[in-house]
């Protein structure tokens, strides 16, 4: 009775509920500024066309290279001026999140379903098709792989979905290489061990038991890969084999504006800004992410506190 009850009774860990998690995050004012920032880029690619105070793909000759609004000549009508056809800098950073975020995140769920999906079954299984599947990602990794997605966009030519399945194909074996790793510890388990010799079988013990425990790596390593595919996909639009006009996103916008550089700084600054910051946002919300869920690391906070707990008690 007691082992056909087991896979019941022994569950993951909840996960915490939206009010901890906020006020665990505003313990940390990096992490929490970082998700913010991030939270505006989102919600203004999303709702774009009502934010943006122009069509994105809106000439106007009259209106080229103007300053931004702080600058002699610049004005509330652009806030972040113009580029050399008269077209919005503001209106055009805020659609360009649209195409980056949505070829980052596109690519980030497939790649990483379809790499956890391989890592589950190759850390859980072992033997046979542990080494195939391994073996596998080892080949795919030995290609470089900017020069070997810039190849396959030269040969079928840019296009959004194109990009997203390409970079996506790459991307799969850091997933499936962090499951591995994960799943070959986590069987190890006690719980594990006992849902086993309860009749547990594999896709409800990899469903019920091993994925909730990896739900902390994997959002980890996603935001890192957000980061990562956000600057291949401006990298691609840079060199011309990423989004093309009149689509906009980030890279395209440098690359298009890098010869008026001298009388339109605004026009590459302000893409390039928003760039860099978005990139950097997504990895201090994976560092952030890591710590919490690293026990150590949380023992060393913890240790830490109190620490200083004892110190100001000490002065008073």
């Amino acid at each position: 009775m007691t082992q056909t009850a087991a896979p019941d009774v022994v569950e993951p860990k909840a996960r915490p509920s939206i009010r901890r998690a906020v006020r665990i995050l505003s313990e940390d004012k990096v992490a929490l500024a970082s998700v913010v920032f991030v939270v505006v880029v989102v919600l203004s690619a999303v709702f774009a066309p009502w934010i943006a105070p122009y069509s994105p793909s809106d000439i106007s000759l009259t209106d080229r290279l103007l300053p931004p609004v702080w600058s002699d000549g610049g004005g509330w009508s652009h806030v972040l001026g113009t580029d050399a056809l008269g077209r919005d800098v503001l209106s055009r950073i805020v659609f360009g999140a649209r195409n980056s975020l949505l070829i980052g995140v596109s690519v980030v769920v497939i790649a990483g379903a379809f790499g956890t999906v391989v890592g589950l079954i190759a850390g859980y299984r072992g033997g046979r098709a542990d080494a195939i599947l391994m073996r596998l990602a080892d080949a795919q990794l030995a290609f470089p792989g900017l020069l070997l997605v810039i190849l396959i966009i030269s040969v079928l030519g840019p296009s959004i979905p194109i990009i997203i399945v390409v970079i996506a194909v790459y991307g799969w074996m850091i997933f499936a290489r962090l499951v591995r790793g994960n799943v070959l510890q986590l069987r190890e388990d006690l719980y594990i061990r006992a849902a086993v010799m309860a009749g547990c079988g594999p896709i409800r013990l990899m469903r019920r038991h091993l994925l909730p425990n990896l739900v902390s790596p994997i959002m980890t390593q996603a935001m890192l890969e957000l980061a990562r595919v956000i600057l291949v996909e401006a990298s691609l639009s840079y060199l011309g084999l990423g989004i093309q006009p009149p689509n906009v996103s980030w890279g395209l916008m440098v690359a298009e504006n890098q010869a008026y550089l001298r009388e339109g700084w605004w026009t590459v600054f302000f893409p390039g800004l928003i760039l860099v910051f978005t990139i950097v946002a997504l990895n201090l919300i994976a560092s952030w992410l890591r710590v919490r869920s690293d026990p150590q690391q949380q023992q060393l906070i913890a240790a830490r506190r109190r620490m200083n707990a004892e110190a100001k008690a000490g002065e008073k």
